[in-house]
């Protein structure tokens, strides 16, 4: 380091909900990224930052109201009902100070210092029957492809549907999302 240059610090920031244990009774999984635990980060639950339309999408696939302004009381019980869980590939990163709650894929995929072991945690499920990834491309991110395509794999070894959907992020727009989202979670839904 050259005299007069300073070191960018660097922090480790966990996983908002890194102790979620899933519910051993679940049938779908929805994997998803990171989280940030950082005191910026007002997520209450997986997903529940104000764009993201996850709490809109998934049950709007029932055909039931948008928990998007719902208590997380409420979310758990439709998750519960539905036998749906969360689980994310990442567990810490390690990031520049003042981009502790930095979320975009393409600049955390580079800094992970702890991966989620999902393949383990899927194993204990014996009622799963499918897994999607909320992203459909890779760009950007080849640590967390690898990860996911591992996924994927196990998934076709042990007879588990595996599918990349479109985020529910709101930085996405789409008008085909909902239809994406109910075909994957509730395939025999009958309305159009």
């Amino acid at each position: 380091m050259a005299h007069g240059e300073e070191q960018e610090k660097r922090v480790c920031v966990r996983h908002k909900f890194a102790d979620h244990r899933l519910n051993p009774a679940v049938e779908t999984i929805i994997l998803g990224t990171f989280n940030p635990g950082h005191e910026a980060n007002k997520a209450e639950f997986f997903y529940s930052s104000p764009r993201n339309q996850l709490w809109s999408l998934l049950p709007g696939a029932f055909g039931e109201q948008d928990l998007r302004r719902a208590q997380l009381d409420e979310k758990l019980e439709f998750l519960t009902r539905k036998r749906i869980d969360f689980v994310d590939v990442i567990s810490e990163v390690e990031v520049e100070e003042g981009r502790e709650c930095d979320r975009p894929d393409s600049y955390i995929d580079g800094r992970v210092t702890r991966w989620r072991d999902v393949i383990s945690e899927l194993e204990t499920l014996q009622l799963l029957r499918r897994v999607c990834f909320t992203r459909r491309g890779f760009d950007g991110i080849p640590n967390m492809r690898s990860r996911i395509e591992e996924i994927d794999q196990y998934c076709g070894r042990r007879g588990l549907v595996f599918k990349r959907i479109v985020t529910p992020s709101g930085a996405y727009r789409s008008e085909d999302k909902q239809s994406e989202w109910t075909s994957f979670f509730n395939p025999h839904d009958d309305t159009d």
